[in-house]
């Protein structure tokens, strides 16, 4: 009987057809599915934007509210008012609450200083709260509390910036200068709002000031998600199939051994 014994490295480099075949098939999926995780984040649906906060429906709080204060980073520190966030669902559709009380006049714009997941439904103001602050007084016949503001969403920042227009007959009708008898040094809030299908977690949002370039923040609540980083998929899909490739081939190597074996 001649016994004859081939290397199994002679082996490893022949897997079957079926295996290669099957291997490559998961790679395609897998390396496919992390490949389109790569590509940046879009809003979920049409943004309604500019809607009146007073009509939309929110449902039942899921979180508490998130108060503190907006400070600025020039000078450092230095306390402009309070940034209080809420969130509320509707069923799947969750919305966000942002109320602004400034401390300081001349805001400009507000945004988010993150990239809203999920965006989608509407988003804008509450109306009431922009009239109580001027808008519709601030230059009469064109700005009014259904436009003191311009929504728009820059690469998924939420963003809402006071009409040009607002700050024309300024003094002596000027927007979001009416004093909060109820809180001394502050002016009356406005409450902003966007929506989106996602949960929260937290973030910080962001304002800036006419002119002055100087810049205030607070943290508020933001969507949160669960998704894998890309680069993290593919490490683990790399994984899966040198695995699988692996099992592949040893099976094929204790087939092939079998025959070459046998007396």
């Amino acid at each position: 009987m001649v016994r004859i014994v081939l290397r199994s490295a002679t082996l490893m480099a022949l897997p079957g057809p079926a295996v290669q075949n099957r291997v490559r098939k998961l790679g395609r999926i897998v390396v496919g599915f992390a490949l389109t995780l790569l590509v940046p984040s879009s809003p979920v649906g049409a943004v309604t934007l500019g809607a009146n906060l007073d009509a939309i429906t929110l449902g039942a709080a899921v979180t508490p509210s998130l108060a503190n204060h907006l400070l600025s980073s020039t000078p450092v520190f230095e306390d402009k008012g309070t940034l209080t966030t809420q969130v509320y669902s509707n069923g799947a559709l969750y919305t966000y609450l942002a109320v602004l009380q400034p401390k300081v006049s001349g805001i400009s714009i507000f945004s988010t200083a993150f990239s809203v997941a999920g965006l989608t439904g509407s988003m804008g103001w509450s109306f009431s709260q922009a009239a109580a602050n001027g808008a519709d007084t601030a230059f009469p016949g064109f700005v009014t509390n259904a436009n003191i503001f311009t929504p728009s969403v820059d690469g998924g920042i939420v963003k809402f910036t006071v009409n040009a227009l607002a700050s024309a007959l300024c003094p002596p009708s000027c927007f979001w200068t009416t004093p909060d008898p109820s809180m001394p040094g502050y002016f009356l809030p406005i409450t902003f709002f966007f929506q989106s299908t996602l949960s929260p977690g937290t973030d910080p949002y962001a304002t800036d000031t006419y002119g002055s370039g100087s810049r205030f923040a607070g943290f508020g609540y933001a969507p949160a998600t669960s998704v894998p980083e890309p680069t993290t998929l593919l490490l683990l899909s790399s994984g899966i199939i040198a695995v699988l490739g692996w099992h592949g081939r040893w099976r094929l190597t204790r087939r092939l051994s079998r025959r070459v074996c046998s007396p």
